[in-house]
């Protein structure tokens, strides 16, 4: 479901959660910036997918609006954007600074019935507070929420999120001092 990861294990080595690009036709899709990540996939003769994990988005409202900071920001909200598309959803993007090389404009007005975003830390407080922020920033260890290695302001990411709503995070207070 949108708003959820999976995670990629290397039998005998190690784990690595992934953001999912897409989803549709029992076809997964993921994004995989890394050319180390991607050579050790190709070298892999089995490779195990642990998911879905996190909790999914919940759709509301007809326009669906994405906030991001850069391209890889993008890749984090493009799968509940497509889906978001299927549902009939007017979906837009823009971007909290200038992303050219994306094409999406820059805006200070973010309204939308339901607003989602890829965002550093230091942007939260640009955001509406009942909007969801992909905790990218956020280290991922188990994926189960044991070893609280992914815990940020009392959020364990890993099973609330990775999409968590913004007035879980921030404090609009400390935005202002």
């Amino acid at each position: 479901m949108p708003g959820q990861f999976i995670s990629v294990i290397f039998p005998s080595e190690r784990e690595i959660p992934l953001t999912v690009a897409d989803y549709e036709n029992n076809l997964l899709t993921v994004y995989i910036d890394s050319t180390t990540l991607q050579k050790r996939f190709m070298e892999k003769k089995k490779v195990l997918l642990k998911g879905p994990l996190g909790k999914p988005l919940k759709y509301k409202g007809k326009k669906l609006l994405g906030i991001i900071k850069d391209k890889k920001n993008y890749l984090d909200i493009l799968y509940p954007l497509k889906v978001g598309k299927r549902l009939g959803m007017e979906v837009k993007v823009y971007c909290l600074e200038n992303c050219q090389d994306l094409e999406f404009e820059t805006t200070d007005k973010i309204e939308g019935d339901m607003i989602i975003s890829s965002a550093p830390k230091e942007d939260l407080h640009k955001l509406p507070s009942d909007s969801f922020v992909y905790l990218r920033w956020v280290k991922m260890n188990c994926t189960l929420g044991v070893c609280g290695e992914c815990e940020y302001k009392g959020v364990i990411a890993c099973v609330e999120g990775p999409f968590v709503q913004v007035s879980r995070i921030v404090d609009k207070r400390e935005s202002v001092l």
